[in-house]
């Protein structure tokens, strides 16, 4: 098995309490059977209180949420409880791993971390100029054309770039497309609704293409591209790539909001790539 990671991997660490997004909260929190058995069964202060705040239903162990959807163990200062006071080897699997991804295409894994991170987003979007990738324990560095080629697949170089019109149309239908998108929370609602607004739109998104890094933004696309690569089994590469053309569009438009690209990549991220129902909403729009 070749496994394949982008070369920004090995610079990976979370921020934990320096995270402005934290991933303890908003998300649900499942916990494998392992770590529920060791749960169960510790002594102590802890040990009840994790017990308190675990639920069941058919399928898993997960924790109950606060009213604000935060994991009752991460503490006011970012950091988790569980980890302060017996160890990060004693938190559960998806703790342990996210925003990791491990996905397989043949006898290829592919290997990477999800963009919905903050760390993730600061290193995609760091000092270098193209988007490289490494085979791991050989250390050989591979360009995307050759990731690509490595799963037998051969894109034209104007396909392995952002090139989808800034104009009416196409900044239309990406917003009613996302509209029709389950919202992460409210503020997502609220974000669609002052782009859908905005005067100009397409003038301010064409200026804004005009005055950005192209190298940034392709290496965006390319990343986005990547982590759907699994879905050729059951989709062709045009579709995949209309997904992310569009997707770099919604960016640059959130971006004329947030003024920060890299917090514009982790909320559309946070929104689709981890909802599967709005990625495949999105393949099927475009």
């Amino acid at each position: 098995m070749l496994s394949i990671f982008p070369k920004f991997y090995k610079n990976f660490l979370c921020k934990a309490d320096k995270c402005k997004h934290s991933c303890c909260k908003g998300w649900e929190i499942d916990i494998d059977e392992e770590t529920a058995g060791k749960y169960l069964a510790m002594t102590g202060e802890l040990g009840a209180e994790i017990r308190q705040n675990i639920g069941k239903n058919e399928d898993s162990y997960f924790f109950k949420l606060t009213e604000d959807e935060r994991c009752p163990f991460l503490q006011k200062n970012g950091l988790c409880k569980i980890i302060l006071n017996i160890g990060e080897e004693n938190i559960c699997e998806i703790c342990t791993m996210h925003p990791r991804f491990f996905t397989m295409i043949d006898d290829v894994e592919l290997c990477g971390v999800g963009l919905s991170c903050e760390k993730t987003c600061e290193l995609l979007l760091g000092d270098e100029k193209d988007l490289v990738f490494y085979i791991e324990d050989t250390e050989e560095e591979l360009s995307f054309s050759e990731v690509l080629a490595v799963i037998g697949l051969n894109l034209p170089n104007e396909m392995q770039e952002f090139s989808l019109a800034v104009n009416a149309e196409n900044i239309n239908k990406v917003l009613e497309i996302m509209a029709k998108t389950e919202p992460i929370d409210e503020n997502w609602s609220k974000e669609l609704s002052i782009m859908q607004d905005m005067d100009n739109v397409e003038l301010k998104a064409k200026e804004y293409l005009e005055n950005s890094d192209k190298n940034i933004l392709n290496k965006i696309y390319k990343y986005i591209l990547y982590r759907q690569l699994e879905r050729l089994v059951d989709i062709d590469i045009e579709a995949l790539i209309n997904y992310a053309q569009y997707s770099i569009l919604f960016i640059i438009l959130h971006t004329m909001i947030s003024k920060e690209l890299g917090e514009s990549v982790r909320r559309w991220s946070e929104q689709i790539e981890y909802d599967t129902d709005n990625v495949d909403l999105i393949l099927a729009g475009v």
